[in-house]
C-alpha cells in the first residue's frame, strides 16, 4: 500500500477528476434548435441556465481544485484516511455539475439546498485533511506553519458561508441566490489581500 498511495498519483487522480467534470459541465451545454429562423424561447432559456452553470460550477470545481493542489505541496505521503477522504472529495466534485444543472432546472429552495450541502461537505472535507496534515509532522513536506493553517480553514470558511446564504436567499428569490455564490472568487481574493496586509502590518 506504501507504494500504491502515493501523493503524486493522487495529484495526477485530481487531475483527471477535474477534466472529466468538465467534460460532464460542456456536455449539458446544448445550443437551441432553429426553425425556421426562429429560435426556439424555451431552449434558449435554457441554454442560459446552462451556460451559467457551466461557468459557476467551473469557478467552484477550480477552486477546490487549487485548494486541493495546494494540500498536496505540504502531503509527503498520504495515508489510508487521508485517501478515502480525498476518493469521497473528488466523488462530490463530480456530482457538483449534476447537481448544479439540476438547481438550475428546477429553480426550487430543494435545488439551491442540495448544491450547498455538497459544497459545505467538500469544504469540512478538505478542513479535516488539513486539520490531520497540521497534526502529523511525518506527513508533512514542508514544515507546516500555524499562520499557513489558519488562513486555510478561513479561506475553506467562506465557501460553506456562502452557501448557507445563498440557501437562506432561495427563499426570497431563487435568481439572486443562484448568483450569490459567484461572488466566491472575488471573496477569497479579498480575504488574501486583508490577510496579507494584516501579515505585513505585523512585521512592521
Amino acid at each position: 500500500m506504501p507504494n500504491l498511495l502515493t501523493t503524486e498519483r493522487l495529484k495526477n487522480f485530481s487531475d483527471s477528476v477535474l477534466l472529466v467534470a468538465i467534460t460532464i459541465l460542456a456536455y449539458n451545454l446544448v445550443p437551441p434548435t432553429i426553425v425556421n429562423g426562429q429560435v426556439n424561447p424555451d431552449e434558449m432559456k435554457d441554454f442560459f441556465y446552462n451556460l451559467y452553470g457551466l461557468i459557476s460550477s467551473f469557478a467552484v470545481i477550480s477552486v477546490f481544485w487549487v485548494f486541493s493542489m495546494y494540500f498536496f505541496d505540504y502531503l509527503k505521503h498520504p495515508t489510508e484516511i487521508i485517501t478515502l477522504i480525498l476518493i469521497a472529495f473528488f466523488v462530490l466534485i463530480l456530482i457538483t455539475p449534476i447537481t448544479t444543472v439540476a438547481e438550475l432546472r428546477y429553480r426550487n429552495w430543494e435545488g439551491v439546498a442540495v448544491l450547498s450541502l455538497l459544497q459545505i461537505f467538500n469544504s469540512m472535507m478538505l478542513m479535516l485533511l488539513w486539520w490531520i496534515l497540521g497534526n502529523r509532522k511525518n506527513l508533512q513536506a514542508k514544515d507546516l506553519e500555524n499562520r499557513t493553517r489558519k488562513k486555510m480553514f478561513i479561506n475553506l470558511a467562506i465557501i460553506p458561508s456562502l452557501y448557507v446564504i445563498s440557501t437562506g436567499l432561495s427563499f426570497l428569490s431563487f435568481d439572486v441566490a443562484v448568483i450569490f455564490p459567484v461572488i466566491m472568487i472575488p471573496s477569497l481574493i479579498l480575504a488574501a489581500k486583508v490577510h496579507h496586509k494584516y501579515k505585513h502590518d505585523n512585521h512592521n
